[in-house]
């Protein structure tokens, strides 16, 4: 169709460049469909044995899409009309739920997985009894976003005459012929299989498993890389819209040629030399294959990701898949601080630079380390691994510019600079402080800092240096007014004096004799 190219690349622009902004408009009335499809129907991944799914989604976890698989849009509607919302775009019952409401906000989402030039897709899909302006629509759309021959792929869209289904292939921006076309009469408030064959030499659609559409001149067939796209556009016209809903029951993809020539492509453009391997059965429906100079990891939910060096080692070391971490969620990602990497997995995250060597980062410690922000932060990048076996139940990972300590009882803080050479000095855990409780505090009077423990806490100034407190002396200060008092900040330790203990402070001292407390002025 000629119009939904500059419609669709508004949005997509936005999902890909820019994120989204939640609307200022109501949500629409969701209608949830309670019947999926009982069968897969005739499907032409077995018509014209395409062989095993590779990527793709099968809808049966959650109440929203994946956000590993899919970017929900969140932005104008089509040309501009209504609005695209994430409420409108439901998971359950084991299908996708998109809604279109009376007033044009619907929804719509682009797929995350197999973003690739040539390969196979297939989905099922019905609608309810429509309006004829809502157009349920399933697209190859550019990952460029912005292909100069305004290529797309409509495997499956439905226009203003509801009994038909239609394709199209769009090959050119304007003239006299910019797309080739099919449409045959179709019932689409039942469920029915769509299909797209692409490859070099043509593309070829097909209705549950039969063949409809078939273009082979090489000047149409587009030549970049694409993905999956599902939506329902509003097409208003000045008269009442009635509430639509277009279900898909799943989608796959099913690669142009096999798993192995799949991850032999990506091994290549990551210079992982030959393979080594067949491809292996892993976990949950996962996929392996070595080579010279690594692996690459096929997710259960069927994504590729590369696995090698000194991260591939880390991930190694803590057991795979099957480990705390899980499977990778990102290839290995570069351009952090001082030639730094990292690589994202279900579990956390293994970071990489020349000075510290390859690091986990997962659980509490890591959320600890990115609310410091992360390698950029006061921490730096990790040194170690998290350290676990500490008194009652704690566990600790080392950074270039200090520590982040947990514990069931204390929580999960930062542990930095003179602070923590004090707390070392201390005992760290096992000293009468035990764990710390919060985060380094500034903001005190002349540059004064402290940071609080299960058993008392330290403070720091400039001019009074990092002391500890606590106990009774504590107390005693605190009744004082801490260091807005007339004592001021500590300006020693607690040292012991006969029959007890004392600590000296910027405005005097607090003594502890036989339990007897006194406060001297200097």
């Amino acid at each position: 169709m000629a119009t939904r190219w500059a419609a669709a690349a508004a949005v997509c622009g936005t999902l890909l460049l820019s994120g989204w902004a939640y609307p200022t408009t109501t949500s629409p009335a969701v209608t949830v469909a309670t019947t999926t499809s009982t069968s897969d129907g005739t499907q032409a991944a077995v018509t014209q044995g395409w062989g095993p799914v590779v990527a793709g989604d099968e809808f049966n976890t959650g109440s929203t899409p994946n956000p590993l698989l899919w970017e929900v849009y969140n932005s104008a509607g089509n040309a501009g009309q209504g609005v695209r919302s994430p409420s409108a775009v439901t998971v359950a019952n084991g299908m996708l739920t998109i809604s279109g409401d009376a007033n044009g906000t619907t929804g719509g989402l682009a797929s995350k997985f197999a973003r690739q030039e040539y390969g196979r897709w297939e989905a099922r899909m019905r609608t309810s009894a429509r309006d004829p302006k809502y157009h349920p629509v399933m697209i190859l759309w550019p990952d460029s976003n912005n292909s100069p021959t305004c290529a797309e792929t409509d495997y499956a869209e439905g226009q203003s005459d509801t009994t038909r289904i239609n394709f199209f292939l769009h090959y050119a921006c304007s003239g006299s012929s910019f797309q080739a076309s099919a449409s045959k009469v179709l019932d689409t408030t039942q469920w029915h299989n769509y299909a797209v064959d692409w490859s070099p030499s043509g593309i070829i659609g097909y209705v549950d498993g039969v063949e409809w559409f078939r273009d082979t001149n090489p000047a149409d067939i587009p030549s970049e890389s694409m993905h999956q796209t599902l939506q329902l556009d509003w097409f208003p016209n000045g008269t009442p819209t009635t509430p639509t809903q277009m279900y898909v029951d799943w989608v796959r993809v099913y690669a142009a040629g096999t798993l192995s020539g799949e991850m032999d492509t990506k091994a290549a453009s990551w210079g992982l030399g030959s393979a080594t391997s067949g491809v292996m059965p892993i976990r949950d429906g996962g996929f392996y294959r070595n080579y010279q100079y690594g692996a690459v990891i096929s997710t259960p939910w069927h994504t590729l990701q590369v696995s090698h060096g000194a991260i591939r080692g880390q991930w190694a070391a803590l057991g795979f898949e099957n480990g705390v971490l899980g499977y990778p969620t990102t290839d290995e990602i570069g351009g952090l601080r001082d030639g730094g990497v990292y690589q994202n997995y279900e579990g956390g995250a293994i970071i990489w630079s020349p000075a510290t060597g390859a690091q986990e980062s997962l659980g509490p410690i890591r959320a600890e380390w990115q609310q410091l922000g992360f390698e950029g932060g006061v921490l730096g990048y990790p040194t170690t691994r998290v350290v676990t076996g500490l008194v009652n139940g704690g566990s600790y990972q080392n950074y270039q510019g200090g520590a982040v300590v947990s514990s069931p009882a204390s929580g999960t803080h930062e542990s930095v600079g003179a602070i923590r050479s004090e707390w070392q000095s201390t005992g760290f855990e096992h000293g009468v402080l035990g764990y710390p409780t919060t985060d380094v505090v500034t903001g005190l009077a002349n540059g004064g800092s402290y940071q609080n423990y299960q058993g008392g806490a330290i403070v720091s100034s400039p001019a009074s240096g990092t002391h500890e407190s606590y106990g009774p002396i504590r107390a005693a200060w605190q009744s004082s007014g801490f260091e807005g008092g007339t004592l001021g900040y500590p300006t020693s330790e607690v040292y012991s004096i006969p029959n007890g203990v004392c600590q000296d402070f910027q405005g005097g001292r607090i003594s502890d004799i036989n339990g007897t407390l006194s406060i001297a002025s200097s």
